[in-house]
């Protein structure tokens, strides 16, 4: 069996609720330790994110679109990223 995840792009507003389930669900319960961050609440903060969001401007104002792409690891079987889209964009 080979599994997929498809986002609506059209759908997806950008609320990174898929980056922050994902760093939950892999931080304290994951098999190799959890994702640590540096200066998590620094000006200047780093740190292990499977899953983030990129924003990307499309057109010129006053027919500009902000298009959000979820950038997905793909490494879960059932995908915590998933189950918490507010706008089912991701499923």
């Amino acid at each position: 069996m080979k599994l997929g995840l498809v986002i609506d792009l059209d759908t997806c507003v950008g609320c990174h609720a898929c980056a922050t389930a994902c760093k939950e669900w892999n931080g304290a319960s994951a098999i190799a330790g959890p994702l640590t961050d540096s200066d998590p609440y620094g000006a200047d903060p780093s740190g292990t994110w499977l899953n983030r969001v990129r924003h990307y401007e499309v057109g010129a104002f006053p027919e500009s679109k902000t298009i959000n792409m979820p950038m997905s690891c793909l490494h879960c079987e059932d995908a915590a990223c998933v189950t918490v889209c507010p706008t089912g964009a991701s499923y």
